[in-house]
C-alpha cells in the first residue's frame, strides 16, 4: 500500500444495503450495552503491511473480512502488541522491529479502550477511554498509555500490564486472542493433551492446582521444622538439670568470716581519705597556673594592636586601588571603542577591494566574450562559403547517433545507481548489526572483568572470614585496636558483620542489600573513641570507616507489637542473630531491620508494599534484592545495586567462587559468540562495500560518458543551427557585441569611482590604527602602576594574615594551655569532690567515719588493703567450688527454665497451627476436586449444546489423571449411534465444528471483556460454516461480550443485526 496515502476500510452494512438506518439502531443500542476493557478503535502506523489504517468497532460482534494478504491477521497481531507480547509469542516475527514496515524506520500501535460502568480502571485519572500505544523503533519500543483527553499518564510496561491485569486480558490464553496458527494448530490437529492443557488453562484450573501443590510442599518443610526444633530442645533441657544440681551444693556453702566484713569497713574509708590527699594537691597546682593567665592576655592584646594597625593600611590601600581600577575600565572602555571603530574601517576596506576587483574580473569576463563572438562571426561567415547539402547530411546521422547513445548511457546509469542504492542500505544495516555487537562485546568484558574482581574478593576472604567486611585492611585495623585497646573506654565492636549470623541462609543477598554498609560499620561507646579509632583507620588506610556511637549498657530494645508489622511476614530483625544486644540495637535504632519486610517473590513484595494493607513497613526486600516501597503516595521499585553481587552473611566462600567461575564462563562463551557473530557480520560489510564501490565506479565513468556526449551533442546543434541561418546569426552577434561594448563602458567608470572609495579606505583604517596605538601608549604607565597597587595591597594582606594567625597562637595557648588545663582541674576537683562524697555515703552505710581514724588501717594504703582483703577472700574460695556464686545460679535456672518453656509453647503451638492448615489444604483439595467434576460435567452440556445446532451430539470425556480430554461425536447419519472419539476420522468441516463448539464450550466458563478469532472457520464446508457463523454470533449476542472474528470467506449469509458490524479489508496491491 502507498505510504502517503491514508488507507481507506470499507464498511459493509449488516444488511448489505446503503441505508444506514441499521447504525442509528446500532447507536442506540450499543450505550445499553457498554463494557470497560472492550475495543474502540485499533490505529497502526507502518505496521507490517499497512501505512496507515484505524477500525472502530462495536461492543459487540465484529467480523473483519479480506483476500488472504491484506493485512487481516495484522490486526489481531497489533492488539498482541499493543498489550505487551513480546515478538516470538506472536508466531509472527522473532524481533520486535520486525514489525516495521519495509522502507520505514518506526512503526506504531494504538489500542483505545472503552473506561465505562462498574469495572472501570481508575476512572478519576484516564476517564470514559484508556489509550495504550506502543512504538516501534530499530533499537526497541517503548509504551504511552494516555486518558480521554490525550493526557499522558504513564510510559511503562507495567502500566500496561496492570491495565490488562485489571480487565482480565490473558493475551497469552487462546480463549480469549486466538492467532491464525493457533487456529490451524487447534481446530485441524488438536491432541486430546492441547485439548486438556486448553480446557484446563483457560477455567483457571492450572494455577489453583499450582498454587495446591506449593503450599503442600511449604507444609511439609515447616513440619520438618517443627520437629526438629523439638528435637534440639534437649540439650537446654540437660543444662537446666546440671544448673539445678549447682544450686543444691551451693546452698551448703558457709557464711563469710567477720574478719572479711571488717577489712571491707576499713577499706571503704582508706579510699575517701586517698582521694582527699590527691584534692589537696590538684588544688595547690591549679593556683600556680591561674597566675599565667594576665601573661598570655598581655600577648593576645599586643597581636590584636598590630592586626588593627595593618587592617587601616590595608583599607587605604584597597581605596587607592578601587580608584585606578575605576581609570583603567574607563581607558578599557575607549580602547574597545577605538578597536570597533577599527573593525569597521578595515571591513568597508575589504567590501572596497572586493568590489573594485569583482568590476575587474566582470570586465575581463566582458572581453572574452566579445573576443569569442568576433571569432564565431569569422568562423560562421567561412563556413557559409563551404557548406554543401551533402555535409548537412552527415551531421545530422552524426547527431542521431549521439542522441540513441546518450539513451543508452542514461538507461546504464539508472541501473548502476538502482544496484549501489540496494547495496548501500544493505551495507548500513550490517554496520547497524555490527555496532549492535561491538556495544555488546564491551558489555561482556566490563561484566567478566566484575566478576574477575569478584573472585579476587572471594579468595582473599577464604583465609580469613573477617576480610568480607573490609579487605585486608580491616585486619590491620584490628590490630591496631588490640594495641591500643587501653586507650578506649570501652573496646569497639566490630566489623558488625562478624558478630552476626543469619537464621535462614535463602535472605543472605536480601539482608545484605536491607543493612547496606552497617555490615562494614564499628561501634564505640562516645565521641573520645569514636575520634581515637578513626586515627587508628587512617593509619591501617581504612578510608571512610562507618562509625557508630551507641550506649553499650543499655538493654536489648523491644519494639512493641503497634510499632511491628504483622507477625505473619518475615522481617530483616527476625532473620539476624546475634547474642551482642549493642549490635542488634544498632541494627533497630539506625537500620531500621524491625520496619524491613523479606518476601520471597515480586508479587508477594508488591502486595505488601503497594497493597496499603500492612502497616509499619519501611521497606520489602525480595530474595534476590529488589526493593519496593512507598513514600507520599508514589510507587517505587528498585533493582539491587549492580556492586552488590552476592550476601556476605550465611554463605561458604568455596560456593560463591563455583558460581562466580561459572558465570565467568557463560560470559566468556557469550562473547566469543558475539564476536564470532561480528567477524561474519563484518566480512559480509567488507563484501558489499566492494560490491557497491564497483557500481559506484561504473556509474560515475558512465555519467560522464552521458555529460561527454550531451557537449557533443549541444556542439553539433549549434553549428547545425549556426550553418542554416549564418546571416541573422551574424547580425545577432554583432548587435551583442554591441551591447558588450557599451556595458565595458559603463564598467569601467564604475571602476574608477570604487578605486576611489578603495583609497579613502585605506586612509581611514590607517587613521583608526594610530589612535589605537597611541592610546595604548599611554595607558601603559597607569596599568603598570595598577599592578604595583595590587602588590603592595598582596603584602599588606599577607602582614595581615601573619599578625592574625599570631593572635590565633597565643588565643589557642591561652585556651588550650591555660584555660583548658584550669577547667580540667577544677573538673577533675569537683570530680574529686563528688567521689569523696559518694565514696563517704557508701562508707558511712558500712560503718560510720570515727570507727575508722585517718589514715586508715595500721596506715595502709587502699591497694595494700585491697590485697590483703584479696588474700583473705582467696582462702575462702578455695574452700568453695569454683563455679557461679547461688543466685547468679536460681537467675540463670530461672532464664533457663523461662526460655525452654518459651520454646516449648512456641513450637507445640506452631504445631497446632500446622494441624490446622492441613486440615484446611485438605478441605480445599476436596472442593478443588468437586469444582473440577462439576466443570467437567458442565463442559459436556454446554458442548453437547452447541453440536444439537448441526444435530451432532457427544460429550467430553475428562481425564485428570492422565491430563487428557477426549471428544465423542455422534453423527447424525449414522444409524449405530456409534460415536467417534478420534476427531480425525471426521471430515475436515465436521472436525473444525466439533472443535469450535468445544471451544465455545470453554468461552462460556471463562470472562473476558473480549475475545478475538483469526480464520476460526477454516476446513469447513459451507453448511458448517454457516451454522458455525450463526452459533458465534448468537453466543456473543447472548454473553454480552465484545468478539473480534476474522475470516477470508464470504459471511453475506450472516444476518444483519444492530449489534453486529461487517468491515472488509482492500484487497492487496500487486
Amino acid at each position: 500500500m502507498d505510504g502517503a496515502e491514508e488507507e481507506e476500510l470499507y464498511m459493509e452494512h449488516a444488511d448489505g444495503g446503503e441505508d444506514d438506518t441499521g447504525y442509528a439502531d446500532f447507536d442506540s443500542c450499543s450505550a445499553q450495552y457498554i463494557r470497560a476493557g472492550t475495543i474502540r478503535r485499533i490505529r497502526v502506523e507502518n505496521f507490517m503491511c499497512h501505512s496507515n489504517l484505524s477500525i472502530d468497532f462495536i461492543d459487540r460482534v465484529n467480523f473483519i473480512t479480506g483476500q488472504n494478504g491484506s493485512g487481516k491477521s495484522a490486526i489481531l497481531t497489533a492488539i498482541l502488541v499493543a498489550f505487551g507480547i513480546k515478538a516470538k509469542g506472536t508466531q509472527r516475527a522473532n524481533s520486535i522491529k520486525d514489525f516495521v514496515k519495509n522502507g520505514c524506520r518506526t512503526a506504531s500501535v494504538v489500542v483505545e479502550l472503552n473506561n465505562e460502568g462498574l469495572d472501570a480502571y481508575k476512572p478519576d485519572v484516564y476517564g470514559d477511554t484508556i489509550m495504550i500505544e506502543r512504538r516501534i523503533t530499530e533499537n526497541g519500543s517503548h509504551f504511552q498509555v494516555s486518558g480521554a483527553q490525550g493526557k499522558k499518564v504513564g510510559s511503562k510496561k507495567s502500566d500496561v500490564l496492570d491495565i490488562v491485569e485489571h480487565f482480565n486480558i490473558d493475551v497469552e490464553n487462546p480463549c480469549i486472542l486466538m492467532t491464525q496458527d493457533k487456529s490451524r494448530e487447534f481446530l485441524h490437529a488438536g491432541s486430546e493433551k492441547d485439548k486438556f492443557m486448553f480446557f484446563f488453562k483457560a477455567t483457571l484450573q492450572q494455577t489453583v492446582s499450582e498454587k495446591l501443590v506449593q503450599a503442600e510442599e511449604a507444609q511439609n518443610v515447616l513440619g520438618g521444622i517443627i520437629e526438629e526444633s523439638l528435637q534440639a530442645l534437649q540439650p537446654l533441657q540437660n543444662q537446666l538439670k546440671q544448673v539445678e544440681e549447682q544450686i543444691k551444693y551451693k546452698q551448703q556453702v558457709e557464711q563469710l568470716h567477720e574478719q572479711i566484713e571488717e577489712l571491707e569497713r576499713k577499706l571503704a574509708w582508706s579510699w575517701v581519705y586517698e582521694v582527699e590527699r590527691e584534692m589537696t594537691t590538684k588544688q595547690e597546682e591549679l593556683e600556680k597556673i591561674k597566675k599565667r593567665i594576665p601573661q598570655c592576655q598581655k600577648k593576645i592584646d599586643e597581636a590584636k594592636a598590630k592586626v588593627s594597625t595593618i587592617g587601616d593600611l590595608y583599607s587605604a590601600k584597597r581605596s587607592e586601588i578601587d580608584r585606578m581600577m575605576t581609570e583603567s575600565q574607563q581607558l578599557k572602555h575607549t580602547q574597545e571603542s577605538l578597536k570597533r571603530d577599527l573593525h569597521s574601517v578595515t571591513k568597508q576596506r575589504v567590501e572596497a577591494e572586493e568590489n573594485v576587483n569583482r568590476c575587474r574580473r566582470s570586465i575581463e569576463q566582458l572581453g572574452k566574450q566579445l573576443h569569442t563572438l568576433q571569432l564565431n562571426v569569422q568562423e560562421m561567415q567561412l563556413r557559409a562559403l563551404e557548406d554543401t547539402q551533402a555535409e548537412e547530411d552527415v551531421r545530422l546521422q552524426e547527431i542521431r547517433q549521439v542522441e540513441n547513445a546518450i539513451a543508452t548511457a542514461t538507461a546504464e546509469v539508472q541501473r548502476f545507481g538502482e544496484e549501489e542504492s540496494r547495496l548501500t542500505v544493505e551495507a548500513e544495516k550490517l554496520r547497524a548489526m555490527i555496532l549492535a555487537c561491538d556495544v555488546e562485546c564491551r558489555e561482556k568484558v566490563l561484566q567478566i572483568r566484575d566478576v574477575e574482581k569478584y573472585i579476587r574478593e572471594l579468595s582473599s576472604r577464604q583465609g580469613n572470614q573477617m576480610t568480607a567486611f573490609g579487605g585486608n585492611n580491616i585486619l590491620n585495623l584490628m590490630r591496631r585496636i588490640e594495641e591500643n585497646n587501653r586507650r578506649f573506654t570501652c573496646p569497639p565492636l566490630g566489623p558488625i558483620g562478624a558478630h552476626v549470623t543469619l537464621i535462614d541462609e535463602r535472605w543472605s543477598l536480601a539482608v545484605e542489600v536491607a543493612t547496606r554498609n552497617l555490615l562494614d560499620s564499628f561501634i564505640v561507646t562516645n565521641q573520645k573513641d569514636m575520634l581515637l579509632l578513626r586515627r587508628l583507620a587512617n593509619q591501617a588506610n581504612c578510608r571512610n570507616l562507618n562509625i557508630c556511637i551507641y550506649d553499650f549498657d543499655r538493654h536489648l530494645l523491644k519494639p512493641t507489637d503497634e510499632q511491628l508489622p504483622d507477625p505473619n511476614l518475615a522481617t530483616v530483625m527476625t532473620t539476624l542473630q546475634t547474642e551482642n544486644p549493642t549490635i542488634m540495637n544498632v541494627f533497630i535504632d539506625q537500620g531500621s531491620v524491625e520496619r524491613l519486610v523479606l518476601a520471597e517473590d515480586y508479587e508477594s513484595a508488591k502486595s505488601v508494599a503497594f497493597g496499603g494493607g500492612s502497616k509499619n513497613v519501611k521497606e520489602v526486600i525480595t530474595i534476590d534484592g529488589t526493593r519496593l516501597y512507598s513514600r507520599a503516595g508514589g510507587e517505587t521499585t528498585l533493582p539491587k545495586e549492580r556492586w552488590i553481587r552476592g550476601g556476605r552473611l550465611g554463605v561458604r566462600v568455596s560456593d560463591q567462587i563455583q558460581e562466580a567461575h561459572e558465570q565467568e564462563k557463560e560470559l566468556r562463551s557469550s562473547l566469543e559468540h558475539v564476536e564470532t557473530r561480528k567477524r561474519r557480520l563484518e566480512g559480509e560489510y567488507s563484501r558489499l562495500a566492494r560490491e557497491s564501490g564497483e557500481y559506484k565506479r561504473r556509474r560515475i565513468g558512465t555519467e560522464r560518458k552521458v555529460k561527454t556526449l550531451e557537449l557533443t551533442l549541444q556542439e553539433m546543434k549549434q553549428r547545425e543551427a549556426l550553418e542554416k541561418n549564418v546571416d541573422a546569426n551574424v547580425d545577432e552577434l554583432e548587435q551583442e557585441m554591441n551591447k558588450i561594448r557599451e556595458e565595458i563602458e559603463r564598467k569601467q567608470d564604475i571602476f574608477s569611482t570604487l578605486n576611489v572609495k578603495w583609497d579613502e579606505a585605506k586612509q581611514s583604517c590607517q587613521d583608526a590604527k594610530e589612535k589605537l596605538e597611541a592610546l595604548l601608549d599611554s595607558a601603559r604607565g597607569e596599568f603598570e602602576a595598577l599592578g604595583t597597587a595590587e602588590q603592595d595591597l598582596l603584602s599588606l594582606q599577607e602582614d595581615m594574615s601573619e599578625a592574625a594567625s599570631e593572635v590565633r597562637h597565643y588565643q589557642e595557648l591561652m585556651d588550650r594551655r591555660v584555660l583548658a588545663v584550669i577547667a580540667s582541674q577544677e573538673m577533675e576537683i569537683a570530680h574529686m569532690q563528688k567521689q569523696v562524697e559518694v565514696n563517704a555515703a557508701k562508707a558511712s552505710q558500712i560503718c560510720a567515719r570515727d570507727e575508722v581514724p585517718f589514715p586508715g588501717v595500721d596506715n595502709l594504703k587502699p591497694d595494700q588493703l585491697s590485697m590483703k582483703l584479696n588474700r583473705l577472700r582467696e582462702r575462702v574460695r578455695k574452700e568453695e567450688d569454683d563455679s557461679d556464686t547461688l543466685e547468679q545460679l536460681k537467675k540463670k535456672g530461672s532464664k533457663i527454665k523461662r526460655r525452654l518453656q518459651s520454646k516449648e509453647d512456641m513450637f507445640l503451638n506452631l504445631k497446632r497451627k500446622l494441624e490446622t492448615l492441613v486440615e484446611g489444604l485438605g478441605r480445599r483439595k476436596k472442593k478443588f476436586d468437586r469444582n473440577a467434576q462439576m466443570q467437567k460435567r458442565e463442559l459436556t452440556w454446554k458442548f453437547n449444546e452447541h453440536l444439537r445446532k448441526k444435530g451432532f451430539s457427544g460429550k467430553v470425556n475428562v481425564d485428570y489423571q492422565k491430563r487428557s480430554l477426549t471428544l465423542h461425536v455422534t453423527m447424525p447419519h449414522d444409524e449405530s449411534h456409534t460415536s467417534v472419539q478420534d476427531t480425525r476420522a471426521l471430515s475436515g468441516g465436521e472436525r473444525s465444528y466439533s472443535t469450535l463448539a468445544f471451544a465455545l464450550a470453554v468461552h462460556q466458563m471463562t470472562e473476558a471483556p473480549f475475545r478475538a478469532m483469526d480464520e476460526f472457520d477454516i476446513f469447513m464446508d459451507p453448511v458448517s460454516r454457516k451454522i458455525s457463523l450463526d452459533s458465534v454470533v448468537q453466543f456473543a449476542t447472548s454473553e454480552g461480550s465484545q468478539w473480534i472474528l476474522i475470516t477470508p470467506h464470504d459471511i453475506s449469509m450472516v444476518a444483519a443485526s444492530p449489534l453486529l458490524k461487517k468491515q472488509m479489508m482492500p484487497a492487496p496491491r500487486p
